[in-house]
């Protein structure tokens, strides 16, 4: 898994770590950005998106923040 900003060109196919606001359009955490995605990002002036590109065999990038949770805030925690 690679976890980083992308820009908008590099985007097709990545998992978004925070939810986007594009008018009346609502991209979740986790979708999975698709080409009419990327149209819409160049049309609201967004160059940029953070996610995951994910490879085979990755965890989900919900393991991985109960994960980061866990080592950032200590035991006994969970990302919900």
């Amino acid at each position: 898994m690679i976890c980083r900003e992308f820009a908008v060109n590099e985007a097709h196919g990545i998992y978004l770590f925070n939810e986007i606001k594009l008018g009346t359009t609502v991209l979740p955490k986790g979708h999975v950005v698709e080409e009419a995605d990327l149209i819409l990002f160049k049309r609201y002036g967004i160059t940029s998106v953070f996610g995951a590109q994910m490879e085979d065999k990755d965890i989900s990038f919900r393991i991985a923040l109960g994960i980061i949770a866990a080592k950032i805030c200590g035991t006994n925690t969970a990302y919900s």
